[in-house]
């Protein structure tokens, strides 16, 4: 079960971040370099991990919001590496983002994510079909 609510959780600090993220054309381009190419870029990061650490040490509830998974992911598909000292702020093994970095190899993110590669417009359009 908290597997579930933590998968929820993660998906809503995502969800937080882009409804309450201004998108005006200037700030559009400041989010997209901010939040990277899978929406789980270090603003996320450092949410989740600020919400990780509320809940073990307030609500006394270990939460896994995937941050190490998140790291990997955002770094394959940027082409990045590792940064220790951000990955130690986070409570992250740079090397464990490493090994799961080596997993992704050969995978776009077109494959994983297909609404991330097409404009947010295109997305509009197709809803209103």
């Amino acid at each position: 079960m908290r597997y579930y609510v933590g998968i929820l959780v993660r998906e809503m600090v995502a969800a937080f971040l882009i409804m309450y993220t201004c998108m005006c054309d200037s700030c559009r381009v400041t989010y997209g370099e901010m939040e990277g190419v899978t929406g789980y870029g270090m603003v996320w990061q450092q949410c989740a991990y600020l919400v990780e650490s509320f809940c073990l040490r307030i609500l006394i509830i270990k939460l896994d919001l995937k941050l190490a998974e998140a790291m990997a992911g955002e770094l394959h598909y940027t082409g990045s590496f590792p940064d220790e000292k951000k990955s130690q702020e986070l409570g992250i093994d740079a090397e464990v983002v490493k090994s799961m970095m080596w997993g992704l190899q050969g995978r776009t993110l077109k494959d994983e994510i297909p609404f991330y590669w097409g404009s947010t417009k295109e997305l509009d359009e197709g809803w209103a079909e």
